[in-house]
C-alpha cells in the first residue's frame, strides 16, 4: 500500500514542475542587449570596468532568473502539496474505513462463531446435565425402592424369627403338625433363613419324611455350606437310609461312608453340637460304628457323647451294652449305675 501511494506523490509532483521548469527556461533565454545610441570611444581601463558591470548584470540577472526558477517550484510543490495532502488524506480515509470495515466484518464474523460455539457447548452441558439429572433420579427411585424392600424383608425376617420358638414349643410336645406349619409361615416370611430350612428338616426326619427332610436340609447348606446342624442333621438322614437297605449291599455301605463323613464334618467344625433335642452329634456317629460292628470306635463315640451331655442316659446305655458286648462286666455294672 505504501509503494503505490508514494508512486502518486511522486508523480504529482514531476506534473506540477514540468510547466513551472518551461516557464524558467523561456524567461532565461537570450535577452537582447540595446544597441548604444553613439559610439564613445573609451580608455583601456574604461573598457575594462565596462566588462566587469556587464559580467555582473548578467550574473544579476542569471541569479534573478535561478530565484525565479526555485520560487516557482516552491510554489508548485505548495501548490502539489496543497492537492496532494487532501487526495492522501481522502485515499487514508479510504483505506482505513475499509480496514475498519473489514475489521468489523471480522469481528462480526467472530462474534457470531463464539456465540454459535457458546450455544453448542450450553446446548450439549444442558443435555448432559438432563441426562444425569435423569440418572441420578432413575438411582434414587432405584435407592427408594430397595429401601423399602430392605425394610420389608427386615420386617419379615424379624416377624419369621419370632415364629421360630412357638414352633419349637410346638416340636417339644410333640405337635408336630403345628410346629411343620408355623415353621412354614416363617418361611413364607423369610425364604431364605437357614435355621427355618434346618428345623423343618430335622422334624421331617423326627416323622420319617426323609425326602422333604433332605431338600430343607440341603437348601440350608446351599445358603450357608458351613452350618454345622444341618450337615449333621443331613448325615444323620444319610444314616437312615443306609440303614433301610439290605445288609451287605453295596448302597448301605457307601450310604453310611457318606453319613459318617457328613457327621464327622459338622463335629469338626463343631464338636460339642447338640440336636434339637438336646442329644450330642456323637451318639448318632457312635450308633452308626455300632451298626456296622465297629465296637471300639462306636465306643469312643458314645464317650464323647458323655463329655458333651454328662446328664443324658442316652451315651450311657449304649456304653454299658456296648461294654457287655465286649465282656468288660465291672465297666458295664459301673456304667449303668451312673445311667
Amino acid at each position: 500500500m505504501r509503494r503505490p501511494i508514494c508512486l502518486l506523490i511522486a508523480c504529482c509532483l514531476f506534473a506540477f514542475a514540468l510547466p513551472v521548469l518551461a516557464q524558467d527556461a523561456t524567461e532565461t533565454g537570450t535577452t537582447p542587449t540595446p544597441e548604444p545610441s553613439q559610439a564613445v570611444p573609451l580608455s583601456a581601463l574604461d573598457l575594462d570596468h565596462v566588462a566587469r558591470a556587464e559580467a555582473a548584470a548578467e550574473d544579476a540577472r542569471r541569479y534573478a532568473g535561478d530565484a525565479s526558477s526555485y520560487l516557482g517550484i516552491f510554489e508548485s510543490v505548495g501548490v502539489a502539496i496543497a492537492v496532494i495532502v487532501p487526495v492522501l488524506a481522502v485515499i487514508a480515509g479510504i483505506v482505513g474505513f475499509a480496514r475498519l470495515n473489514q475489521a468489523r466484518t471480522e469481528l462480526t464474523r467472530a462474534r457470531e462463531r463464539v456465540e454459535q460455539e457458546l450455544a453448542a457447548l450450553r446446548d450439549s452441558v444442558t443435555d448432559e446435565l438432563r441426562q444425569k439429572q435423569s440418572e441420578l433420579d432413575a438411582l434414587k427411585a432405584e435407592l427408594e425402592a430397595s429401601a423399602r424392600d430392605e425394610r420389608l424383608r427386615s420386617e419379615q425376617a424379624t416377624l419369621a424369627l419370632a415364629l421360630l420358638p412357638l414352633a419349637d414349643r410346638q416340636y417339644h410336645v410333640e405337635d408336630f403338625d403345628g410346629a411343620l406349619d408355623t415353621y412354614h409361615r416363617a418361611l413364607l416370611l423369610d425364604p431364605n433363613n437357614v435355621v427355618t430350612h434346618y428345623r423343618l428338616g430335622y422334624v421331617y426326619t423326627q416323622i420319617g419324611k426323609l425326602d422333604d427332610a433332605t431338600a430343607h436340609l440341603s437348601r440350608a447348606l446351599d445358603i450357608e455350606p458351613d452350618f454345622a446342624p444341618a450337615i449333621a442333621a443331613l448325615g444323620y438322614v444319610l444314616r437312615r437310609r443306609a440303614e433301610s437297605m439290605d445288609i451287605g449291599s453295596p448302597e448301605r455301605g457307601q450310604g453310611l461312608a457318606e453319613a459318617e463323613l457328613m457327621l464327622r464334618r459338622a463335629l469338626a467344625l463343631s464338636p460339642k453340637l447338640v440336636d434339637e433335642d438336646g442329644e450330642s452329634w456323637w451318639g448318632s456317629l457312635g450308633g452308626l460304628h455300632r451298626r456296622r460292628g465297629q465296637v471300639d470306635d462306636a465306643i469312643d463315640a458314645y464317650e464323647r457323647a458323655r463329655a458333651v451331655t454328662p446328664y443324658s442316659s442316652y451315651p450311657l446305655g449304649n456304653l454299658a451294652m456296648l461294654y457287655l458286648q465286649k465282656q468288660d462286666r465291672a465297666r458295664m455294672l459301673e456304667t449303668f449305675r451312673q445311667a
